[in-house]
């Protein structure tokens, strides 16, 4: 969440504030190191009442906006994911006024879950990195069987004890961000620091030497197509959440993995495709995620959205952005399109398409009270949720469907529903 707001805002006006970013992962530290050692007092029933207000406000505010949709554009998926919030967040509620064993049970079901998500992607792909992953999942699974266990503390400290760790884990990683903020290079862009790059999505971001000249004007929106997976008619082996954020697979074992790409109103088309007459298409989804070198397959960059049309038919929708940076896009865009590999995992279009969105929108919201701006962001609903599809995207992968759920509320973020159906 720190990451996205700081990366809108941008390096320039950040770059100042790292002591005070510093001071706060100090202070977060102290804190955590406070509740696992003292006894749980009233204060700390109070910051874990705290911890669980944003978790709530969100799931709140995301269920209003189902609400409002009246079933247009609203999906099984994020009802689920709403009510998942809402119970996560009374169950740390529920902690503060009782300290029964249920309540214990429910907070390391969550945990397991969160954790099992981010293993099992990073085991099967092992992708670069992947090992940062499965450290933090191992994290997440000793916390859950601490709860369920009641150890090294006793029942009536368990949820407090998970809140410290979960703090003193957001506070080193204030640290961590404060120093490389203190020490990055002015003309290098934010998404070339270390907490951005651990996939290695961003090695192309723009090193601008002229980085506090006029920001351009673009001449109009850049529009992002999104092609959903799809099955054909009448197939039996439909399973939403998969076919929504995976791929569809027919009766036939044909996949359909789905498709993003960038046009810019320069003529500029970004898009990066495996090369079907020099490879295959997998069979199954674990042969498409594994290490092998087989799954490093020659790429295809298409010119421009009536050829990918006559391939794919009309995209099912567009997103568009009239507030970025076509300078940096470019930048990254000259770098990405020196190789052509394509992965399904980590270097497909759809992680071409989020790295090259968030080079472009790199300090599209940047303000001279950096902080306030910040505190506005944590206010927006749009931007919890773009934060939660980002982090779920870097601990599995961009797929066409988490690009569309990053993409949408982005767009509202920067000026207001500019999506448009075709």
């Amino acid at each position: 969440m720190l990451k996205l707001g700081i990366m809108l805002i941008g390096f320039s006006a950040f770059r100042r504030q790292w002591p005070f970013l510093m001071l706060a992962g100090f202070l977060s530290i102290a804190l955590a190191c406070e509740m696992i050692i003292m006894p749980v007092s009233g204060s700390d029933r109070f910051i874990i009442l705290l911890f669980s207000i944003p978790i709530l406000a969100h799931a709140a505010s995301s269920v209003i906006f189902l609400i409002k949709l009246k079933g247009r554009e609203a999906r099984p998926v994020d009802w689920w994911f709403s009510f998942l919030e809402m119970l996560i967040g009374i169950g740390i509620i529920g902690s503060v006024f009782s300290e029964s064993r249920a309540v214990s049970i429910f907070l390391a079901a969550a945990l397991y879950f969160d954790g099992m998500i981010r293993l099992v992607p990073a085991i099967l792909s092992r992708y670069r990195a992947w090992h940062l992953n499965v450290a933090r999942s191992t994290v997440e699974l000793v916390l859950a069987t601490m709860l369920v266990a009641s150890w090294p503390n006793s029942e009536d400290r368990a949820t407090a004890t998970v809140v410290a760790a979960l703090i003193c884990m957001s506070g080193w990683g204030m640290l961590h961000f404060a120093y490389l903020l203190r020490t990055h290079e002015h003309e290098a862009a934010l998404l070339l620091l270390p907490v951005f790059g651990k996939r290695g999505w961003y090695d192309h971001a723009p090193v601008l030497v002229d980085c506090n000249s006029e920001p351009e004007v673009p001449a109009g929106p850049m529009k992002l197509y999104v092609w959903m997976p799809v099955l054909p008619s009448g197939s039996a082996l439909s399973v939403p959440i998969v076919n929504r954020y995976l791929m569809a697979k027919d009766s036939n074992g044909t996949l359909s993995v789905g498709h993003v790409a960038l046009e810019l109103p320069s003529g500029l088309y970004i898009s990066h495709y495996r090369d079907l007459e020099a490879s295959r298409l997998p069979n199954s989804l674990l042969e498409a995620v594994g290490p092998q070198p087989k799954n490093q397959a020659p790429g295809l960059f298409r010119s421009s959205y009536s050829e990918e049309q006559s391939l794919w038919g009309q995209a099912h929708l567009q997103i568009q952005f009239h507030n970025f940076s076509l300078r940096r896009l470019h930048a990254f865009w000259v770098g990405y399109k020196q190789d052509s590999t394509y992965n399904l995992v980590n270097r497909n279009c759809s992680t071409l398409v989020a790295a090259a969105l968030d080079s472009s929108l790199e300090g599209c919201l940047s303000s001279p009270r950096p902080w306030r701006r910040l505190l506005m962001l944590l206010f927006t609903p749009d931007f919890w949720q773009a934060a939660f599809i980002r982090n779920r995207a870097e601990s599995t992968t961009w797929t066409p469907g988490l690009i569309r759920d990053y993409a949408e509320p982005l767009a509202r973020i920067l000026h207001g529903a500019a999506q448009k159906p075709l």
